[in-house]
């Protein structure tokens, strides 16, 4: 008797859990909108929701002049930004880029001398300084051009030829700017597609618990069943105790009343 009713309340206390956990977990989802539904990344792109992060604007590539001091050389200074670019792999793409003036390039830790490089639209003999510094947004390149008899190459001082330079730079800035926005939409993708997976896990876990909690309230059920059975069993028991005491007082005074006729 003690033994079933311990069930039964161990049983009441669980689904209760259960059913408290169900409850929360459903008061916790978003109100459902009018939208349509947008399958997971791995099926179909889906659009960020504006209301988790105010999104920050997107970066953009620029060109501008310094004075600075570029492989032990002071001048005016052509850069431009390279947004989410890898330092190391940045170096290696210009040094390589660099090969398309013919130049001889030399240098090492983010710095490069280029030779009599020939640039059409800028001159069959550039020597070129350059300058590569990473940062948390990219990288950015500084370049100094010299031009013949110790002429920099500006804005002010050659406007045709310094829109030809830029626009050198530039291509340069976007194809690695791209390269490195693609490795990191790749890799963004691939950790959504985590996410997804395992909120699938979570799901199928889900449909684990809801199928144990039908288990358990069906159990509790049986044994409400049994309780109440077992309680009119007690009735009648109880009913029985009092007729058997009955009987017994009544064989008790038979005894006594027989005991005194001697």
């Amino acid at each position: 008797m003690k033994q079933l009713l311990r069930t039964v309340f161990t049983l009441w206390g669980f689904a209760a859990i259960l059913n408290t956990g169900v409850l929360l977990r459903v008061e916790a989802q978003p109100a459902k909108s009018n939208a349509p539904v947008t399958p997971p990344a791995s099926v179909k792109q889906q659009v960020a929701d504006s209301l988790l992060a105010p999104m920050p604007e997107p970066p953009k590539i620029e060109v501008g002049e310094s004075y600075e001091t570029i492989y032990s050389h002071q001048g005016p200074t052509i850069k431009i930004n390279i947004p989410a670019a890898d330092l190391k792999k940045v170096e290696k793409s210009w040094v390589k880029y660099l090969k398309n003036f013919k130049g001889k390039t030399k240098g090492t830790r983010g710095e490069f001398y280029t030779g009599s490089a020939n640039i059409n639209g800028v001159g069959e003999v550039v020597n070129i300084y350059s300058k590569i510094d990473g940062n948390d947004k990219g990288a950015l390149l500084k370049l100094q051009a010299d031009i013949g008899g110790g002429t920099y190459l500006s804005s002010k001082t050659d406007a045709a030829k310094f829109a030809v330079m830029q626009k050198i730079m530039l291509d340069f800035a976007i194809s690695e700017s791209v390269r490195a926005f693609n490795n990191v939409l790749l890799e963004e993708e691939s950790r959504l597609l985590g996410l997804d997976n395992q909120r699938t896990d979570m799901k199928d876990a889900e449909a684990g618990i809801m199928e144990e909690l039908t288990n358990l309230r069906a159990a509790m059920q049986r044994a409400e069943a049994q309780l109440t059975e077992n309680k009119e069993a007690q009735k009648r028991l109880n009913y029985d105790i009092k007729k058997q005491i009955n009987i017994i007082e009544y064989v008790k005074r038979a005894l006594a009343s027989v005991g005194q006729q001697k």
